[in-house]
């Protein structure tokens, strides 16, 4: 009866631990993917206005193409340059 009384409080105790991590786990990507986001949005400005552009090296290839292609329909002659921030 001891056993079983045992087995039974550690698969509880496992269950509830899991359960606990993942809700943390969730909680903390949640948080993440804010925070991507708020990064992002600071990186794009107004393209039409703009004379430069500065994008992230962090960012995917389709978004850099994208913000070059919105860039590009609003600018008629523009030049790209790559630079390394060290």
């Amino acid at each position: 009866m001891r056993d079983i009384f045992m087995m039974l409080s550690l698969i509880t105790f496992f269950g509830l631990g899991f359960y606990v991590m993942t809700k943390i786990d969730f909680f903390i990507g949640e948080k993440e993917k804010k925070k991507k986001v708020k990064e992002n949005k600071r990186d794009i400005i107004d393209l039409e206005d703009a004379t430069s552009v500065i994008i992230s090296g962090e960012r995917s290839l389709v978004d850099i193409d994208s913000e070059i292609d919105k860039f590009r329909h609003s600018h008629s002659d523009f030049e790209i340059v790559i630079k390394d921030r060290r």
